[in-house]
C-alpha cells in the first residue's frame, strides 16, 4: 500500500455551484473564516475545506483527522453566530510499526532545501 497524497472529491460541491480552490492551494471547497462556502447557507469542514489560514497568510486544506474533528464543531459555532476560532497550527502524526513521526506547521512546496533528522536514520534511532 502506498498512500501518497489525496485529492478531495468535490463533484457534489461543483454541481451545487460552490467555489472550488485551485490545485495550487490543494483543491477543496473554498470557505471563509466562518467555514461558510460561496453559498452563505452551506458550510464545509474537514479535509475538503480550503480556508485562509491567518497565521500563514495563505489558503490551506489540511488532510488529517484532527482537522476534521475540530472543523465540525467550528462550523457549528459559526452557524450559531459564535466565533469559530479555527486557526490552529496544522499538526500531523503517524505511527508505522515501531516508528512514529510528528510535525507541526506548514511550508509551501519548494520553500525548503534542507531536511533535519535528529538521530540516526540508518539505526532507526531518533
Amino acid at each position: 500500500l502506498a498512500a501518497i497524497g489525496a485529492a478531495p472529491r468535490t463533484s457534489l460541491a461543483q454541481a451545487a455551484g460552490l467555489e472550488i480552490a485551485d490545485r495550487a492551494h490543494g483543491g477543496g471547497i473554498v470557505v471563509d473564516a466562518d467555514l461558510r462556502t460561496s453559498d452563505p447557507d452551506v458550510y464545509a469542514a474537514g479535509d475538503v475545506a480550503s480556508f485562509h489560514h491567518a497565521l500563514f497568510d495563505t489558503r490551506l486544506r489540511v488532510e488529517h483527522w484532527a482537522n476534521a474533528l475540530n472543523g465540525g464543531p467550528a462550523a457549528a459555532r459559526a452557524m450559531l453566530g459564535r466565533n469559530p476560532a479555527h486557526e490552529r497550527v496544522p499538526y500531523f502524526f503517524t505511527d508505522q510499526y515501531d516508528l512514529g513521526m510528528e510535525y507541526s506547521g506548514w511550508a509551501p512546496a519548494g520553500s525548503y532545501d534542507q531536511v533535519v533528522i535528529r538521530g540516526d536514520a540508518a539505526k532507526r534511532e531518533f
